[in-house]
């Protein structure tokens, strides 16, 4: 469980860093904020949703630490590249080799998870492997703003053939190497799979065991939770664009508006984790865990900080409600992933995970983050976030509560199929 919480650690700051720096690159290499929600959006979405679904396959079928371990090697690799970038271009090709990589790191993490940790507390557990990428994103800002401010004072990396680095490049440089102790870590760990695959004769109403039969008998609750997670997937990918807010709002340095959004972040996200425990520890009528209620409280919550945060009156207003946006990501996410465990019968959980993941990141990644950046070059960054924020976040809360009975259904029948063949 610690591995796969510093992997999902050291996930998030590869794919946070570019937002810390954003404003370093965009005059460094003179780009639009359009570009800018290129790279943020489809240059990491776009490979990362073509190869969920072939990494779900591959999770169900093969050792799940080495797939993690090549993963994260290769995207350690892909984000020295960007320290080599002089353009949009291989920039551009640096996210996609991350996205790609990055792709297998949720499949893998939940379906080991859900192996491994009895349903009573498989919440705790999810809420402790998604800390990382708060965490990731507290190192990220926080950490990476403080280094780069070290490099500012530093004289210039120069490196044969390419020449001197500017901070932006150094700072990518010295990420990438990071991943690489992790990495053999593990390549040494074992996967012990669970041997019993009984509970694939047991697909939800439905006699056979394929994936397709489970999401036809399935397709209310899952489409409900799909729908959920473009919204706080959006919500998260506004959120992003934070330190592009204060800079050009309230004329902040990127050393303080990293580590004020990377504070601001690890206190939301672990406050987020524990009210979405706090929520998913209610019983139902059937005893069952409420990991969807954690989903319903925290898009209200993210909605309602994200889409003020870029239209607050003052910078610790905007704080404040940039927090209780994160805290509201946090909730929605944890409950979300606890519920696909919950949910999804073991032999196709990478599968069907990564499917959720290959939905959510192609509206809430890929598709947003180009049109956040369009409307921000003709109206203004704040304009584009509130109106994003509500237009992706409120037809999500309103999926989401229609939806909740329907999942809570889904959770008891699955776990009544689990504990009817631990029983046989």
């Amino acid at each position: 469980m610690a591995l796969l919480t510093l992997v999902h650690i050291l996930s998030y700051v590869d794919r946070m860093l570019p937002l810390l720096l954003i404003e370093k690159i965009k005059h460094s290499l003179e780009l639009s904020d359009f570009e800018l929600g290129l790279l943020m959006g489809p240059a990491f979405a776009t490979s990362y949703i073509i190869f969920a679904i072939p990494f779900g396959w591959m999770v169900d079928r093969w050792s799940r630490m080495v797939l993690l371990a090549c993963s994260l090697i290769f995207w350690s690799a892909m984000t020295a590249l960007a320290g080599f970038a002089s353009g949009f271009s291989l920039l551009f090709v640096s996210r996609l080799g991350v996205g790609l990589a990055e792709a297998c790191l949720s499949p893998c993490a939940l379906s080991l998870i859900a192996d491994r940790v009895p349903l009573n507390l498989r919440t705790r557990a999810v809420a402790i492997f998604q800390t990382g990428s708060t965490t990731g994103a507290f190192v990220a800002m926080a950490g990476g703003g403080t280094l780069v401010a070290a490099l500012e004072g530093m004289p210039r990396m120069e490196l044969p053939i390419v020449g001197v680095r500017e901070v932006w490049q150094e700072a990518f440089l010295i990420s990438a190497c990071v991943g690489l102790l992790p990495a053999a870590l593990l390549f040494m760990s074992r996967d012990r799979r669970a041997q019993s695959r009984r509970e694939g004769d047991h697909v939800i109403a439905v006699p056979a065991s394929g994936l397709k039969a489970y999401l036809a008998a399935n397709l209310g609750p899952y489409s409900c939770l799909l729908v959920a997670g473009i919204g706080y997937t959006a919500l998260g990918n506004l959120a992003s664009w934070s330190v592009a807010v204060f800079s050009r709002v309230w004329h902040w340095d990127v050393a303080r508006a990293g580590q004020v959004t990377g504070t601001l972040s690890l206190a939301g996200a672990l406050l987020g984790a524990l009210l979405a425990v706090r929520i998913s520890g209610r019983r139902g009528a059937k005893a069952m865990p409420l990991p969807f209620d954690a989903i319903i409280v925290g898009l209200a919550l993210s909605i309602f900080g994200i889409s003020g945060f870029a239209q607050a009156p003052g910078e610790i207003a905007a704080a404040i409600l940039y927090f209780l946006g994160l805290l509201g990501m946090a909730c929605a996410v944890t409950g979300a992933m606890t519920t696909l465990t919950l949910t999804v019968p073991r032999h196709l959980r990478g599968q069907v995970t990564a499917i959720y993941f290959f939905c959510v990141t192609l509206v809430g990644v890929a598709v947003l983050q180009p049109l956040v950046g369009a409307i921000s070059d003709r109206h203004g960054l704040p304009v584009a976030m509130t109106g994003c924020a509500l237009a992706f976040g409120v037809p999500a809360l309103m999926t989401a509560i229609r939806g909740r009975a329907r999942s809570h259904a889904a959770i008891a029948r699955q776990s009544e199929l689990e504990a009817g063949a631990i029983a046989d």
